[in-house]
């Protein structure tokens, strides 16, 4: 489904706006000494755990794969003593940002499944009005000259048809 409608874009913004929002605040700053870098590993590894759980995980096995790497790597660079702890924290970054990656494919794909539940609800009022319409002329005794549209025009698609 393209994303041509801006309602349909800017309800997808809107959701990736919350979502990062959402994941810019769940961490202790990274100088926390609170917080140890097996406490950040464990959480991302939680986070991950449950994104695993969408009912749409399937759709992303390779955003997991990749992630799982990004992971993998975060893991052996805290085994290494000698690892540099600047490229360990860049690594952490992209580690959290596959993880916002995958929560926002999930946002949009729900918001778009969201979308074609209400354009079906949509259609079928506008069938029943129709009817509805149909009924009440045949009820007058009026003929109709031109036939009421049951359902929206189809939309144009093709080379160069988004907006």
């Amino acid at each position: 489904m393209r994303c041509s409608e801006p309602i349909t874009s800017r309800l997808l913004a809107l959701a990736l706006a919350v979502l990062i929002g959402a994941l810019a605040g769940c961490g202790a700053a990274p100088g926390d000494p609170r917080r140890t870098l097996s406490d950040v590993i464990h959480d991302r590894r939680m986070a991950l755990a449950e994104l695993r759980t969408h009912p749409l995980a399937e759709r992303q096995t390779d955003a997991f794969e990749r992630a799982d790497q990004w992971l993998a790597r975060v893991e052996a660079m805290k085994a290494d003593p000698d690892a540099d702890r600047e490229r360990l924290t860049l690594v952490l970054t992209v580690l959290e940002g596959q993880l916002v990656r995958i929560k926002a494919t999930f946002a949009k794909l729900d918001a778009e499944a969201a979308l074609e539940a209400r354009q079906r609800r949509y259609e079928t009022q506008l069938e029943r009005i129709g009817a509805a319409r149909l009924e009440n002329a045949a009820l007058r005794g009026d003929v109709l000259v031109e036939p009421l549209p049951m359902t929206r025009p189809e939309r144009r698609s093709g080379a160069g048809g988004g907006r």
